[in-house]
């Protein structure tokens, strides 16, 4: 069941109570308001160690820090440091644009290395799958390349994705 799927039956689950406990709200509030969709939850269950982050309606204001590589800049290292800098500076999330170099290992050693929420563009991941592996041009990117790399981002544990770039 999903957190949406409980909430609308009236149930409050772990992750809500955990979520509001952050907010400092009861948790039968957060979970009104996912029921009535003005509020979500951000956490992927295969970011185990990651904290629920609610977002929405009546909830504190959040913190995100930009990270990631570019073609020029392509170190795993830099990344990791970025990310660290950014929860000790009180960072809720962390979005990773990584655009160059092996991003699939920066985003998993991203995850693997912070409890924030992690949020990434996975149009950038399906640009360079076509452009790079597939050795295509971008206008050559299919709604399944676009798809594909949605999947590989939630699969490695992304809390949260934006489908655009900008």
């Amino acid at each position: 069941m999903t957190t949406l799927e409980a909430a609308r039956q009236g149930i409050v689950t772990e992750l809500m109570c955990q979520a509001a406990a952050a907010e400092g709200i009861a948790a039968e509030t957060l979970r009104a308001r996912i029921a009535e969709g003005t509020a979500v939850i951000c956490r992927n269950r295969r970011h185990s160690h990651g904290t629920p982050l609610a977002v929405g309606l009546g909830l504190r204001t959040k913190v995100n820090a930009n990270i990631g590589t570019s073609r020029d800049d392509t170190s795993i290292d830099k990344e990791l440091e970025k990310a660290r800098v950014a929860v000790a500076a009180g960072a809720d999330a962390l979005m990773d644009l990584s655009t160059g170099g092996p991003v699939d290992e920066i985003r998993r050693a991203v995850i693997a290395e912070t409890n924030a929420c992690i949020g990434s563009v996975p149009l950038y991941q399906a640009a360079l799958d076509t452009v790079i592996r597939q050795q295509k041009a971008i206008v050559d990117m299919t709604v399944d390349d676009i798809f594909a790399g949605v999947i590989k981002h939630l699969d490695d544990g992304v809390d949260f994705i934006t489908c655009t770039a900008g």
